[in-house]
């Protein structure tokens, strides 16, 4: 019985360096369709928003995301934006953990009703179920991740472009950009 358990406490601190993996920070690119008043529709990735006007770059990844070429979309003229995440990072991260752990517990459960020959095959079929288990559970939460999405209308018919300002502006490229260059760097010297 304290091998089974043993077994367990490891597979689960194997998994907690996932965990970790999860707190980077990264810049959530957002796809955007902008539709204005008098029909034309503009899609790309939300680059950046001032209090005039929504700029929609261009790029797959953050590594990749080029200004517009053009001068924006005036926010006085925007009728609705569809907001989406590109990244599903988190999603399949989730997916991961949470299709290790599951399998982890239905492996042990499986176990204790017909136990292995000895520890070792017990403690690999626990990694193995672990880590198949995380396999699977990675490719669900892939496929099912995020699959909302936001739209933002302009609630202040006195004044659309603030109210659109105020909440497309956490969603672009170019704030997140700004916040992270705000944080204090550990510089390990």
């Amino acid at each position: 019985m304290s091998g089974t358990l043993g077994w367990l406490r490891l597979s689960i601190l194997l998994l907690i360096p996932a965990l970790g993996l999860a707190q980077r920070l990264a810049v959530d690119l957002h796809q955007v369709k902008v539709i204005t008043i008098d029909g034309q529709r503009v899609d790309g990735i939300l680059y950046d928003v001032t209090e005039t006007a929504l700029f929609v770059g261009y790029g797959t990844s953050a590594a990749t995301v080029r200004p517009p070429f053009d001068e924006g979309v005036d926010l006085v003229r925007v009728k609705k934006v569809i907001i989406r995440r590109l990244n599903k990072r988190k999603s399949v991260l989730t997916g991961a953990v949470l299709g290790g752990l599951l399998t982890v517990f239905v492996t042990n459960q499986s176990l204790q009703k017909s136990p292995p020959r000895s520890a070792s095959l017990y403690g690999v079929s626990l990694v193995l179920g672990a880590g198949i288990g995380a396999g699977v559970g990675a490719f669900v939460g892939n496929l099912i991740g995020n699959p909302t999405r936001r739209v933002v209308r302009p609630h202040d018919p006195a004044n659309p472009s603030l109210s659109l300002y105020r909440e497309l502006r956490p969603f672009s490229y170019q704030y997140q950009i700004d916040l992270m260059d705000r944080l204090p760097r550990n510089h390990d010297n």
